[in-house]
Formats: structure tokens, sequence, C-alpha cells
């Protein structure tokens, strides 16, 4: 058995428990190749709303999870629908917390793939999520090559780049 040398953390935009971008996640987890792990998060629902009053020390135990498991990943992978034009309110919230956390988010230099299961994930949405990942905090490394959404359609799989 081959041990992962990379380590992903995939994120859920959506919280709904029949989630089709959650369950791309699972697929990914369950396809990944033997050098990489892919450990689906499922606490994002557990998180607080950001409130700077709650932003103290120690912060609540949903928030130092998720970072700590965002520490030990080698890149994000990100399964989003898309709410009115942005991203879901789940996924702003914990991109928030973590850009408020001493030391920094964990996310920078990371690279972060970004997918959507949805066959209206929209250019907008990624855009947006790029925006929100773009804060000094939590700049993950990308550039315009690196950046792509991707969305599943009904008669087959697109991708589009920037």
């Amino acid at each position: 058995m081959t041990v992962p040398e990379h380590h992903v953390l995939a994120l859920s935009g959506s919280l709904r428990a029949g989630s089709y971008n959650t369950a791309l996640l699972r697929a990914a987890r369950d396809l990944a190749p033997g050098s990489m792990s892919v450990h689906v998060h499922s606490g994002l629902g557990d998180l607080p709303l950001y409130d700077e009053d709650l932003e103290q020390h120690p912060f609540p135990e949903a928030v130092h999870d998720l970072h700590r498991q965002i520490l030990r990943a080698d890149g994000l992978l990100i399964a989003t629908p898309e709410h009115n034009a942005a991203i879901p309110a789940a996924l702003k919230n914990a991109i928030d917390w973590m850009s408020r956390m001493p030391g920094g988010s964990g996310m920078s230099g990371k690279p972060v793939a970004v997918a959507g299961a949805s066959p209206v994930l929209s250019a907008r949405c990624g855009p947006s999520s790029a925006c929100a990942r773009s804060s000094p905090a939590s700049a993950p490394k990308s550039s315009p090559s690196r950046r792509w959404w991707c969305s599943a359609r009904t008669s087959g799989s697109t991708a589009t780049g920037p």
C-alpha cells in the first residue's frame, strides 16, 4: 500500500445532507491515487457565525479544528454551489474565521481548486471565490493560469479558466 505524499482537505460549500458538491468531494476522495489522501471536512455547519466578540483565545473549538486541518493539508479542494451569484454563506464564514486566526489562516501558499457539481455554477462564483480567498491573511497559491472553475452538466463536464 502506498503511503500518501499529498494530503488534500476538501470543503463543501453546501450544508445540505444530499449535497451533490459533497458527493463530488467523496468521489474525489474515493478516486484519489494512492499517493494522495483527500479528507472531506464535514464541520462547516458547526462554525459559529463570525463575530469579533467571539474572537478570543481560545477561539471556538470548531474554528480551531478547521484551522488544524488546513495547516496539515498540502492543498484544498473546494466544491461549492453558487448562491445569489456568490459563494454560500457557510463557506464565506469559514474563510472569514480563517482570515482571523493568530499566525495566519494556513491557506497562504497552498494550491486551491474550486469545482462545482451544479449545472448552474457560473463563472460569477469562481471569481467571487478567488476574491474571497485573496485577502492578505488567506491568499492561497494561485495565479491566473492556475485558477479553474469547473461545473458538471447533465451532458458532460466542462472546465472554464480565467
